[in-house]
């Protein structure tokens, strides 16, 4: 779902919310992570991780902002 532009990167929201059934298991295996696990990872593995589970999320949020609010242009348009 990313399109690369030049140097830039844009994302397809509308493409995703198409079908989101891989998404959201994915987002089911990032909440899974016990913090047993967690603790065993690495310095960087944490940040990868965290880094990536709050990117998807954030993708989730403007996904699902987008079903209930149609013509929805930008993250801020869901408010504070």
């Amino acid at each position: 779902y990313v399109i690369m532009k030049g140097p830039a990167s844009a994302f397809r929201y509308s493409d995703l919310a198409k079908d989101t059934k891989k998404f959201d298991s994915y987002l089911s295996d990032v909440s899974a992570v016990k913090a047993d696990e967690y603790r065993q990872w690495n310095e960087n593995q944490r940040l990868a991780f965290l880094f990536n589970a709050y990117n998807a999320f954030t993708v989730k949020l403007i996904v699902d902002g987008m079903k209930n609010e149609p013509g929805m242009k930008s993250i801020k348009d869901l408010g504070s």
